[in-house]
């Protein structure tokens, strides 16, 4: 595929210009603008004065060769979270943590490394790597998970962004070639494949594995071999353009629409059965995503009339069942739980299948209508309506009960999750919380402090951290 060259510009007047290709995430574009301007970048921004979303491409947000994108530095303090700690960075590149210790929570072994100069944080489960302006790289909580890198320390240089699986960090470096440490056996080793791993683009992950999308649309798999580690079987030497992955299994989507899958058969990477489907439609290729996985089988919006077919476990979504013909068109977005589907129509109306206590039997008819968007607990969802509204569905221990703070879901703007529980943001600024108590479900604590002013939410997997306008920061749940 043809390059193009495109300059990110700051409004100060610096700039930078950068080959790239059409189908390469905005997000790496900004990685690779932030390291050469030494600027922490938050958002790109079209001459049309429109905000780009980073997770697409530069196709898909019509960038085109010597376009000119503004970058909008991060002035406000950004959060990033894993399992069960935060990292505060903060302006000037400096980072606080709390948390679990054990995931990361105290970073006194490198604090003296983190107190200035930091581009950007990841995350694996339980431990944090950070990028700094010169390409450096920090780490810090449990080793073996990533939290130890001094074995790949030397090799630590011209990092412009990181990828993780649940124990073990993949770093691509600006020019193209990967550094992998953690858990051996989900992903941290890749000397098997050492050779291969040069011009990598985008790395992709599932518990244990890694696939490294490359600039010439080929894939190069390493990790646990069971969950997508080898994907020998398979031509992945070119035109490959998107890559999903459940915990154990990945599937691509290539340039011509066909979809291929490998890892795990049971949790989506045989789909065989549905080859039938492909041969008759190809993937949907514009808008967004055409795939949404759950933990164990994927579901993809097809070309043409937009219609769903899923594969992998049934019970955790593999199979559309009954719902079939209420996915026959006009599908706009999926959403997952861990065991369960949710599809987004056109025209507002939510279709949900997979394992009814995760969230695969949807409430009640009048409720399904005037969707805006979903966002999912472990194993409940929760809709905004576009009245301002909320409904929730699935497991009551997950925030699929919200009958207690029903009355008090309204005007709201923003939803949030942890593993289980839910945090909307309403108009006023003020938070509502239901779900686990033990994870961020109830704020009752902190309710003074939440009544308004609140800027935005963060979350770990058991908690819940709430940025003010002040920049005064509240935590609640299990952190």
């Amino acid at each position: 595929m043809a390059t193009m060259n495109i300059w990110v510009t700051l409004y100060g007047g610096a700039s930078v210009a950068l080959e790239a290709r059409p189908d390469q995430k905005l997000h790496d574009i900004k990685g690779r603008a932030a390291k050469a301007l030494e600027q922490n970048i938050l958002e790109l921004i079209n001459e049309n004065g429109d905000l780009l979303n980073l997770n697409a491409s530069l196709a898909q947000n019509n960038v085109h060769d010597k376009d000119v994108l503004a970058a909008e530095l991060a002035e406000e303090n950004r959060i990033f979270t894993n399992h069960g700690a935060f990292a505060l960075l903060m302006p000037g590149g400096c980072v606080l943590t709390w948390g679990q210790q054990e995931c990361g929570g105290n970073d006194h072994a490198v604090y003296g490394q983190l107190n200035s100069d930091v581009q950007t944080i990841f995350s694996s489960k339980y431990a944090f790597a950070a990028v700094k302006h010169d390409g450096s790289v920090v780490t810090w909580g449990k080793a073996n998970s990533g939290g130890d890198s001094s074995a790949v320390q030397s090799q630590l240089f011209d990092v412009y962004t990181i990828a993780s699986s649940h124990d073990a960090f993949a770093a691509i470096r600006d020019d193209g070639s990967v550094v992998t440490w953690g858990k051996k056996e989900c992903g941290g080793d890749s000397s098997a494949v050492a050779d291969q791993l040069q011009d990598v683009m985008e790395i992709f992950s599932t518990a244990t594995a890694f696939a490294a999308l490359k600039r010439n649309g080929s894939i190069v798999t390493w990790g646990d071999k069971d969950a997508g580690g080898d994907s020998s079987d398979l031509d992945l030497s070119r035109d490959v353009i998107q890559v999903f992955s459940t915990d154990s299994a990945f599937a691509v989507v290539k340039k011509s629409g066909d979809v291929l899958a490998w890892g795990n058969s049971a949790a989506g990477g045989d789909n065989a059965a549905v080859q039938a489907l492909f041969r008759k439609r190809t993937a949907r290729l514009s808008g967004p995503p055409p795939i949404c996985a759950s933990s164990a089988a994927f579901a993809c919006v097809l070309n043409g009339h937009n219609a769903v077919v899923s594969w992998g476990d049934k019970k955790c979504g593999g199979h559309t069942g009954e719902v079939a013909p209420l996915l026959a068109s006009e599908v706009y977005l999926i959403s997952s739980t861990k065991k369960a589907f949710t599809a987004l129509k056109n025209n507002g109306v939510l279709v949900c299948w997979g394992d009814k206590a995760s969230g695969g039997e949807s409430f009640g008819e009048p409720d399904r209508h005037d969707i805006e968007s979903v966002i999912s607990s472990d194993h409940a969802f929760a809709a905004l309506k576009r009245s301002g509204v909320v409904v929730a569905w699935g497991s009551d221990a997950h925030g699929g009960d919200f009958s207690a703070v029903r009355h008090l879901l309204v005007d709201v703007i923003r939803l949030y999750a942890t593993g289980s529980a839910f945090a909307a943001l309403k108009r006023n600024g003020s938070v509502v919380t239901w779900g686990n108590k033990n994870g961020g479900g109830d704020s009752a604590k902190f309710a003074g402090q939440l009544n308004e002013d609140v800027q935005e939410i963060f979350s770990t997997s058991t908690a819940f951290a709430a940025v003010k306008t002040s920049r005064g920061i509240i935590t609640w749940g299990s952190a």
